[in-house]
């Protein structure tokens, strides 16, 4: 098979994979914290378990979209590096927006933390703000990895 045509089909199948797996883990996650509201779930007032489902998924799902880049970095030779200055300036606002539900419900008030007051405010903002910044933060998490030659 010619290597473009093939290279063509993998990333196809990819992303109809990858779809796949974005509609049912979205369904799965709106369908649990439907029910966990409602009280229908045998977690019935776990809010730490609703929030941990809230931030783990998105999390897969970056990392799920990195996966590509991870299998051509293990071909790469030469060392690991990490590039801090990308994980310090995207990842640790990310991380942050990612554990405000999780401030909340511990008894900080948001109002006194930064953007806590415009996240909760928002119509639905800190739901999209938690699940993209877990997406952005599971995507970090591999790509921030480099690979390549010594140059000593």
């Amino acid at each position: 098979m010619n290597p473009t045509i093939k290279r063509m089909v993998m990333q196809l199948v990819y992303v109809a994979v990858f779809l796949f797996l974005c509609k049912i883990g979205l369904e799965w996650q709106s369908d649990y914290l439907q029910n966990a509201t409602r009280g229908y779930h045998r977690f019935e007032n776990n809010v730490r378990e609703i929030h941990l489902v809230s931030c783990l998924l998105p999390l897969g799902l970056g990392v799920l979209l990195a996966l590509p880049r991870l299998r051509k970095l293990m071909r790469q030779p030469g060392t690991w590096r990490v590039d801090w200055f990308s994980l310090i300036i995207v990842g640790l606002p990310a991380l942050y927006v990612l554990l405000l539900p999780i401030f909340l419900y511990s008894g900080i008030r948001l109002s006194y933390l930064p953007l806590g007051k415009t996240l909760i405010t928002s119509s639905g903002g800190l739901n999209t703000a938690t699940t993209l910044s877990g997406v952005i933060l599971g995507y970090l998490w591999i790509v921030v990895w480099k690979r390549g030659r010594d140059t000593e």
